[in-house]
This record gives C-alpha cells, sequence and structure tokens, in this order.
C-alpha cells in the first residue's frame, strides 16, 4: 500500500467571496504542491473542496493509504468524526463516496498559522488562489 499524506488548506476573501485551495502532497520522496481557484463561495466549502481536490489527485485509491492534514475543525468534524453536515451536504456525500475507495484514509487536524512548515504552505497556496482567475469548468452534454 502506498503511503500519502496531504496538507490542504481553504480560503475565501470575504464570506462569502472569491474561494482558493492550496494542496501539498507528500509521497515517499516526491513533493508537489497544487493551488485552484474555485470561484465564488463560503470558506466552509474551501476547505471542502480541499480534501476532495487533495483525493482526487490519488491514482490509484483502493491501494492507497492517505492521511489529510487540515487546520479546519469543520472539515475534520465532518470526514473524521461523523458529524451531521447542515450545509454543503452534497459535497460533503461526495467526499465521503470517495473516501471509501481507498484502502486507508485518516483526517487529522493540526493547528493554523503555527508554524506547520507544509500546513503553513497549502495556506499561502489556498490564498494566492483566491485572486486568481476561477478554473474553467467545460460540461460535455
Amino acid at each position: 500500500m502506498k503511503n500519502l499524506t496531504f496538507y490542504v488548506d481553504g480560503a475565501c476573501k470575504g464570506n462569502p467571496g472569491p474561494m482558493g485551495i492550496g494542496i501539498v502532497a507528500l509521497a515517499e520522496d516526491v513533493r508537489k504542491e497544487f493551488k485552484h481557484s474555485l470561484g465564488h463561495g463560503t470558506n466552509q466549502m474551501a476547505e471542502l473542496q480541499a480534501v476532495r481536490r487533495a483525493l482526487m489527485k490519488v491514482k490509484d485509491p483502493a491501494n492507497s493509504a492517505v492521511t489529510i492534514y487540515t487546520d479546519s475543525q469543520y472539515a475534520q468534524g465532518l470526514l473524521g468524526q461523523d458529524w451531521k453536515a447542515k450545509a454543503n451536504q452534497e459535497l460533503v456525500w461526495e467526499i465521503q463516496r470517495l473516501i471509501k475507495t481507498f484502502g486507508s484514509f485518516t483526517i487529522k487536524k493540526c493547528s493554523g498559522h503555527a508554524g506547520v512548515k507544509d500546513n503553513e504552505r497549502a495556506d499561502k497556496l489556498a490564498d494566492i488562489a483566491c485572486y486568481e482567475e476561477p478554473e474553467l469548468v467545460l460540461a460535455v452534454v
């Protein structure tokens, strides 16, 4: 089983406002960084989207043990402590279905703005992404 670690963060300039996410992906001796602008939404949506996008980057979920670090108590509670979603229900359900495809999944809360290097980097990437043009998503009909 391949061990993968992700530090994720979502940001929103205004709440609601322009959203961005940052991801730091670590696997053995490989490190990759990603940022995505997501358009208009809330901070909670951005935090959840950061987790979703990290999981979607995994090529072989069934043979992967994934650990997600987030500074979002909201995301950690919904995805790791069985909190009930009152908002963003469809997004939460989509992530929960995605999680079930993994060999192993753990989500851990880390302190935000506390000097955790990879969390700080994910935060910076998310902030930068808020100011970029949102990704263009094309629907095929």
